[in-house]
Formats: structure tokens, sequence, C-alpha cells
């Protein structure tokens, strides 16, 4: 879609009788559109004036049953939704076995709606999702209204509810609201604004999950204003009305008291199209009637259908519902030997290792075989101990440290952790704090937590149920905690406060998980070598892994790894096994499963959200199906609709289809290897994949790199990333897959970058091995010549962009520019607007990334002292992208950061031929300005107006030009303080701060220049009236006008 059209007609088209809606500047309240939705039309009539509502004369608007992982079948919820005199009456009744209420919930508590309720939602102003209306009912009659997700008092809505527990024993509850036209965007009803967005809910709870009956499919929550319906104001109430939809079956009501005759036509929905799928005579008596229906819907695009009830010459617009059919169930899969092959069958087999003779997969296997006498063994209990005790490998110290024990245990910020710091000595205490010191964990602190943690293990008085109530535990601590504490063996208390430890402690990884991904690097060397022996190591890994590892209590990064480790090394093993070791691989691939079943079920967080734990945990269900299918039909092919459902929300919403990803190169890459490996398994299970690896962001995934390559060979810390060339086993995907020669030759260069790295002794995270060269890597030759880079690029679906001097990686000058757009997820950072610079391959002005997520870490401005926020709507919109001679720029609009005293803030960065790089910061505010430059290398002042930034070879100048300023240099800033981002890369960190006040009509510019081998040609910068000029050894090589939306390049 065109993000700058300024409307886009859905719903019905005007051959079927039902009135266009325009949804004005659609493209502002979030991401586009997946999966070729549309959003539904309902239709809202007008009762009369006066006296209480006659509910019986308005039809139920229709709800959505059994879609997107919902399962409510039942028809015993009527919603209604009519208007008069400028306000929207809401009336719900609903029948129901059981009631979940929660009076101990205050009503301004964020957990308010776990609690069977009605939910209305609105958004009055699509251009800014954020500014959602939100009432919500709860069956106790207590009702909350919130504005921009802020609990509202004194709003003009009126609400209330009761709920009466019938003869039979069911529940019957009711809730009414009355809410303002102005609170859904409405204006007057006579000839104002006649439709408005948003959905209605009917939701319910069992235990800790929720069911929902809803007017659209929201694939991300209640809060997706992206898939919010159209309600379209009436002046009448049609006598046929659509008050159910399934997949299967609709229930219409006759409102009349004779029984109408007539046809019931269905038309299928596009945004360019409509197509008469089918038309039904049909008799309706008085009252409801349900017909079976096929619904034309398929997997995985949504389909919109619009109903018009046809009768003696006229027709009646009934309204339209958006939905899709379930994932189909895949017809036996051609297996060999009884596994399915699920990456490769034994022709395939025999190609994979016939690689092994070309270059370079015989490098890239010394190498890994040379890497091999690096690993660590196994650690064994010693005399008086357990092998459940702490050992200095079982966790990673720095982050525990930092982030469980100081933040939240010593900060008290959460309750089991802040157990854990009080039961610990003081000894102790210091030792967790020497180690956020020193980043590298001291090994005289490391020996002195091991004591003292393997102490709290044996404590019987760790459990406090106020502390640690909340914390979620696996199935068998809570079978432990069941029994009581002051019943368990001594063994068994170990094991249970090991189980409670690793649930409280999030980066403490599960017990014994290493022996189950360890299983993958005797797969990685079989798949080379074909030696029995390799299968003998896995299964007695696999059989260890049985009798000792604890998984978490649900399905998250940890365990979606090792399940898609098992899944792929049992597919692959599993013709040689004996039935004896068979059964142990599927005895521990099953304890996997029902996690991720259980975890799926209930729609956690970490199978649903879109950030990349999803891709890792679905990918890892989704394989464990697929190599279960037959062992395990019936768990398989549940856990297999839960993959392919929920792992869409990944692939849609983190990734745009341009490529983008919303949380940054590092996790791209974490949750793309995941997904390809499930996507190409379930290609060669079905024999069409659900279309996962013809997905427009997986065509386009190596935009990722081409936005973010830098000219030292890696890539951006935009956003929480590590500067590395992350992903360069995704290029040989894209390579093999797709014949993606970029990819070919970025996979090469990243294994080139990353080789050199390790024979240097540095850190290698993210390194492509073995295993993925054979798998995805074609057979082809070492590719070194670099094919073209863009030299002027943006991603638009997460707002990157870039600029280099020349189409070679290695150019002289690469710089980035960023904006924000959601959706987001906690990876994100307050850096709307921040840009870094590139010089000779030195990163000489920073965007440091991981752990350094404040605005003050950035290269931006601070705007009365505030700096841009951390996103949560569409806060920073790249507006500007051009080439033209000798110019290439981008700009981004980064008002809508800085709240409403900014009038305007809008960053453009110009390239004039390769030469220099020019800031031009358009800032319109009453207020002072710091313009922070995070600098790559110690600075010098040799002017007033001009700086030096000194790389280890490379020699930046930067000249300051606009109001009058002053500079301030702060001295060097650690970047080696964390474990990770910035403490990879070969840089320092050295501050400056430019102070000014700002000024629209003399806005500040910052020149960067080369003076690498010297004093390179000057660029200055001349300001007239109502024009600014940059001149380029005395001539005018740029040239912004003032306009009266701000500064424009003329």
């Amino acid at each position: 879609m065109n993000r700058h059209s300024a409307t886009r007609e859905v719903g019905c088209v005007s051959s079927t009788g039902f009135v266009n809606h325009s949804a004005s500047d659609d493209w502002r309240c979030g991401v586009e559109q997946r999966d070729g939705f549309v959003p539904p039309v309902h239709l809202v009539p007008m009762i009369k004036s006066g006296g209480e509502p006659e509910w019986d004369n308005v039809p139920p608007i229709p709800c959505l049953l059994d879609q997107d992982g919902f399962e409510i079948t039942d028809d015993d919820t009527a919603i209604r939704l009519a208007w008069r005199c400028e306000k929207l009456l809401l009336e719900a009744t609903c029948e129901a076995e059981s009631l979940v209420a929660r009076p101990d919930l205050e009503i301004d508590s964020p957990d308010f709606w776990r609690q069977d309720h009605i939910e209305f939602r609105t958004a009055p102003d699509m251009t800014r999702d954020l500014a959602q209306v939100q009432l919500i009912i709860a069956s106790d009659g207590r009702w909350v209204v919130h504005a921009g997700g802020v609990p509202l008092t004194g709003a003009e809505i009126s609400a209330n509810g009761t709920a009466v527990r019938l003869d039979d024993g069911r529940w019957k509850w009711r809730g009414s609201a009355e809410i303002p036209f102005k609170m859904a965007g409405l204006d007057s009803c006579t000839g104002g604004k006649k439709s408005f967005r948003g959905l209605i809910a009917r939701v319910r709870w069992a235990g800790d999950r929720y069911d929902a009956a809803c007017t659209t499919a929201c694939e991300l929550g209640f809060g997706q204003s992206e898939r919010f319906g159209v309600f379209r104001l009436s002046e009448e109430t049609a006598a046929v009305c659509l008050t159910r939809v399934r997949s299967d079956r609709l229930t219409l009501l006759n409102m009349s008291s004779e029984t109408l005759r007539g046809t019931l036509e269905i038309v299928r929905i596009s945004e360019q199209s409509e197509d008469v799928c089918a038309g039904r005579p049909l008799e309706i008596a008085s009252g409801q009637k349900q017909i079976e229906w096929d619904a034309p819907v398929g997997w995985p695009a949504f389909t919109c259908v619009a109903f018009v009830w046809k009768s003696g010459g006229s027709q009646t617009a009934l309204g339209s519902c958006t939905l899709r059919g379930r994932p189909p169930r895949p017809a036996a899969s051609g297996r060999l030997g009884g596994h399915p092959c699920l990456l490769f069958d034994e022709a395939g087999l025999s190609s994979i290792r016939a690689k092994l003779a070309l270059p370079p997969f015989t490098l890239i296997a010394a190498e890994e075989t040379e890497e091999e006498s690096e690993e660590l063994p196994d650690e064994q209990p010693g005399q008086g101990r357990s092998p459940l005790d702490i050992t200095p490998r079982c966790m990673n110290w720095f982050r525990v440290a930092r982030e469980t024990m100081l933040r939240d245990g010593e900060g008290g910020r959460d309750p089991a952790a802040a157990r854990l710091w009080e039961v610990q000595s003081e000894k102790a205490h210091e030792a967790w704090r020497a180690i956020v010191r020193e980043v590298k964990p001291p090994a005289e602190a490391v020996l002195t937590l091991v004591e003292e943690m393997n102490r709290l293990l044996r404590m019987r008085s760790l459990y406090d149920s106020k502390a640690f109530g909340r914390l979620r535990l696996p199935a068998e601590g809570r079978s432990l905690l069941g029994r009581g504490i002051a019943n368990l063996g001594e063994d068994e208390l170990i094991r249970f406060n090991r189980i409670l430890l690793q649930s409280a402690i999030e980066c403490m990884p599960p017990f014994r998980m290493d022996l189950v991904t360890g299983v993958w690097r005797f797969y990685e060397r079989w798949l080379a070598t074909g030696d029995h022996r390799l299968i003998e190591g896995a299964c007695n890994r696999v059989k260890m892994a049985l009798e000792t590892t604890i998984p978490g209590h649900e399905t998250h990064l940890h365990e979606g790894m090792a399940s898609s480790c098992l899944a792929l090394a049992y597919d692959a093993f599993c013709p040689t096994l004996g039935d004896e070791e068979r059964e142990i691989w599927i005895q521990l691939m099953m304890r996997f499963l029902a996690l991720y079943l259980e975890t799926a079920g209930r729609r956690s967080w970490t199978v649903t959200t879109i950030a990349n734990a999803n891709a890792v945990g679905n990918a890892g269900g989704g394989l464990l199906a697929l190599a279960l299918w037959q062992e395990r039909p019936e768990q398989a092919a549940e856990a297999l609709h839960y993959a392919r459902t929920h792992i869409r929300k990944w692939l849609n919403w983190c990734n745009g289809p341009d490529g983008g990803n919303t949380e940054g190169a590092q996790y791209w890459c974490y949750g793309m290897e995941n997904f390809l490996r499930f996507a190409l398994a379930l290609k060669r299970f079905t024999g069409h994949g659900d279309g996962l690896l013809e997905h427009p962001s997986v065509r386009n995934m190596m935009n990722m790199v081409r936005v973010g390559l830098c000219n030292d060979g890696a890539l951006h810390g935009m956003n929480d990333t590590i500067p590395m060339p992350v992903g360069g086993h995704i290029g040989w995907f894209a390579a093999g897959n797709h014949g993606d020669a970029f990819g070919l030759w970025y996979g090469d260069h990243a294994w080139r970058w990353y080789t050199e790295r390790r024979k240097s002794g540095l850190p290698t995270p993210y390194r492509s091995g073995l295993a993925e060269a054979l798998l995805y890597r074609p057979a082809a030759p070492e590719m070194k010549s670099q094919p073209k880079l863009p030299v002027c690029f943006c991603l638009r679906s997460i707002e990157y962009s870039i600029l280099r001097s020349d189409c070679r990686f290695d150019c002289d000058w690469a710089v980035g520019l960023k904006g924000s757009r959601p959706p987001y997820t906690h990876h994100n950072q307050a850096d709307t607007g921040a840009f870094y610079l590139d010089l000779r391959g030195e990163r000489l002005l920073l965007d440091p990334g991981y752990y350094k997520a404040n605005a003050s870490d950035h290269c931006l401005p601070l705007i009365g002292g505030q700096g841009p926020c951390v996103p949560k709507g569409w806060t920073g919109v790249i507006v500007e992208r051009e080439e033209r001679g000798q110019l290439r720029w981008v700009a981004v609009d980064c008002t809508g950061a800085y709240g409403p005293s900014v009038r305007r803030v809008i960053r453009r960065l110009v390239m004039i031929g390769g030469r220099v790089v020019v800031l031009v910061d358009d800032i319109d505010a009453d207020a002072n300005v710091i313009s922070l430059l995070q600098c790559g290398g110690p600075v010098s002042m040799e002017k007033h107006d001009i700086l030096a930034v000194h790389g280890r070879k490379a020699l930046l100048g930067i000249a300051c030009f606009g109001p009058e300023f002053s500079v301030r240099m702060l001295g060097e800033r650690p970047l080696r303080d964390v474990h990770w981002g910035y403490s990879f890369a070969d840089a320092r960190w050295f501050p400056v701060e430019v102070a000014y006040r700002a000024s629209s009509e003399r806005p500040f510019v910052a020149v960067f220049y080369d003076r690498t081998h010297g004093e390179s040609s000057r660029c200055f910068v001349e300001y007239g009236e109502g024009e600014i000029v940059a001149r380029l050894e005395g001539r005018a090589e740029l040239r912004l006008v003032m306009t009266a939306s701000g500064w424009r390049i003329r």
C-alpha cells in the first residue's frame, strides 16, 4: 500500500448496495495489513429517543467464533450496539456454565481484564493508534475506561452490569453502557462522520487461559488497531440481520413477525474487487435461523465476505466479516524408512557430503574440527556434591548480577529476587557487585557465589510463599511444592530449590539443558562424516538428559532451541536407532512437546509475541510435531496447528514485507535462523509449507544486511544489536533457496570476517557453523566479488536508512539515520532520529546499541532537556530518500517523539559527492537544544567551531554552523562496562555536547569531512534570507529553502 495515499477504500463496493467506508490515513495506524486482511463492516442502527432502549428491536453484532486460536463455540452471547442523541448504546448478555469474577482486583489494576468481561475499544483518530478508548465491563458490574492506556476519570461514559445464578446452575450476566460520540471520534449525527473503527469482544477465563468471541480477528490482541472493524451508523434496522459467524455455519435473525423469502448473496471482497461466490434462496421464519455454509476461506490469507439479502427486487447489505480457515492438516508425509526426512533424504544427504570435497567447505570443516578441541568437558559432581550443584559454567554471571541480584533484588523490584538477595551473606553481596564492576567475572567472586548458591540449594526455608507465590514453576516443581517442603528428602529439596532458582533467575538456564542442545554438535559432525559413533554419543546425551534435565515452566528460548536440536537429530538418526534407543528419544521429545502444547494452549507471551522468542519457540514445537508425526499423531497434529498459526505473528509483524525486522539485526538473525529450519521442514513435509518461504519478508530478508552493512564489514548497532556480521548462514540460505547472489557473498564474507576474528582470540558470537554451511550453502566456489550495495536506501517497515559513498561495503563513508515505527518489542530504544557515521572502516560516530538504551547514549538532539521518547506509536517517519546529481540524502521527521511543546524536528543527512556529509537539524521549538555526538575516538577542538575525532587511522573533521553555540567534551565513557553489544567493537566512546538555542530561521548544521590524509576540501555554510547554501571548494553544492513545512532541499 502507498503509505502516502490520503484514503483507502475498505468494505463492500457499491454494486452490493453497501456504502464504501473510507479509512483516512490508514497507513499511520501502524503497519500495513498482512495476509490480505480487509476490515469488516458492522451496521449500528438508530433507536428511538426517550425511555429505556428497546433492545428487542436491535440485532446482535456478529462475533467471530473459532477464529485465530480462540475456541469459544457456544451461542450464549449477544452483544448489541445502537445509537441515539449523539451517544452509542452498548448492551451485552451472556450465559455461561461458570463465571470468573475477581473482586480482589481494583479497577485501575493492570490485571482487571483477567476476569470474564465485555470489552469495547475504539480509535477516535486512526492516525494516533495509541490514543484508544477502552471500556471493560466485568461480570460483577464494575467497569473502567482507559484512554491511551491510562484509567480515565470523570469520563462521560456510564456503564453497569449484573450477574445472577439461574435455576439450572448456569450464570446469566448483563452489561450495558452509554458512550458519547466524541469518544469514538464521531461528529454530530446530522451531517457528520457516519462511521468509526473499533471492536467488541466477550472474554471468558478458565484458570490462566482466556478465550474470546470478537467482532474482528486480532492476531496481536485487542489493541491491534489495524484490525479494528468499521462500525457504520444506520438510521434503520434491516428485517434480516446476521448475528453469528462460524467457519461452518451462519445465524440469521428475522426481526419481523412474518416469514421472509429471498436470497442470501455472499460476496468475496478484496481491496481491488468483489466476487459474488454464492447465492442461496432462503425462507426465514420469525426469529433465528441457522444455516450451514462452506465459508469461502483458505489459509493463511484472510477473506472478507459481505452478506446481502435480496428480496422483491430490493437488496439490503447485512455487513461483512473477515475470517480465514484453519491450517489444513497435512496428509501422510512421504516417509523413508519410517521417518519424515525433514531436511534431506538419502540422496540429499549424499549431495550434502559431496560438498565437503569443494572449497570453501573444506576450510569450514577444518575450522570446525580445530574448534572441537576447545570444547570443555561435561562437569561431573565431586565428593559430597550433588549433580544439581551450581557450577561456574551454569549461568551468565554478569547478567544475573546486574539484573536479577542488584537491580531486582537489592533494588526491590521483584519479590522473588529480593528474597534471594535477602538470604545471601554480605560477602556474596559484595561478590555480585564486583562482577558488575569488572564485567568479566573475577574467579574469586565466582567461587564465592558458587559456594553461596549451593548453600541456598540446601536451605529448607528458602521458599517463601509471599515472595515466590506468583512465580511460575514447571510441573515437577509444582508437584514437589504440593507435597510440602518439610516432607521432601534431601535430594528432593535440592532439586526443588534448583527449580526455584532457575525459575526466579532469568539468565540461569534450565538445569542441564546443555545436554539437549549439545546433541546438535553430534548431529553436525555426523552430517559431515557419517560416523555411527556420533549417533551413539548423541544417544548417551539424550539418556542423561531424560534423567536429569529440568526444562522451564514454559517453552521459551532454551526449550525452543533444544526442541529444534532434538527433532532434527532424531529425524536424521531414526533409521539407525534400535527400539530401546528410539523410545528414549521419544520420551525426551514428548516432555518438550507436552511443554509446548501447554505453553501454546494458554497463548503464553513466549509463543504469541511478535518478538524473536516466538520464532524460536514455535519452530521448536513445530519441528517436534513433524518429527513425531507417526509416533504421536494426535499431539503432533495439535502442536503443528499451534506452530503454523502462532509463527505467522512473528513473520507478519516483527518483519515487514521489505525484509525489515523491528528488533534489529541481531534478533533478526536469532529469529530467522530458527524460523527457516521449521519453514524448510514444513515445505518438505507438506509440499507447500504454507507459503512461508515465499513470504515477502523472507524473499527480501537480505535487505536487513543491505541497510545495515557498514564499511568495517559488520552490521550497525541500532536497537539491541551487536556490531558483528550476524546472519551469514541466512545469506547462504537465501543463495541456496532464492538464488540470491548477494546472500552467497555475504555468507562467505561473514565466515571470513569471523575466521580472522577467531584467529585473533576475540569472541565470535552468532558465527555460522558447518551444519548451516552444508545444509544451506549451494555447492558454489567461494564468492569474493561483492554484488553492488545500494548507496541511498531505506526500509520503510522499520524506518532504517543508510547512505554510502560507493556501492562497495568498504567504501569511505557509511552513514545511517533511523526513525521509529510500530509494532515494537522490548528490544527498541529511545533513539528516534539517531544517526551513526563510519569513515574508512572505523566507527567514528556511534549508535552504541545493546545496554545503551537512553536517549543520551545516541547521536540525537535533547530539546528542553528531553530526548525522544521510547517509541510506542509511530514517532519517526523517513520523509525523504533521494539521489540527485552529486547529492544523496535522507530525512526523518521526529516531531512525534518529542511531545506537544515541540513544533517540528526534522533531521536531514546529505552526502555531497562522496566527499562530505552534512547534518541539518530543522527544529522549531522555544527551547534550548543539546546536540549529542557520540564520538568513536578521542576528540580535539582546533577552533571554536571545528572538532577532530581521532580514530586508529582515520581522522574525522566536524565543522558546526548556525545559531550561537558552545561545545563541551565529556571525556571517555566505557563501552566495555557490559558483556554484550559494543563491548565487541574495536571502538572507544567520547561524547560531545553542542548546546544552542533552537532557531527555525537559522538551524544547526554540522559538516563532517575526511582529514585522514591531511586537510581536505572544506565545506562552508552560508545563511541568507530563507535560504541556506553549503559551498564546497567555492561552489554551491547544496541549497535549502524555507517553506511552510520547514527547510527543503532545492
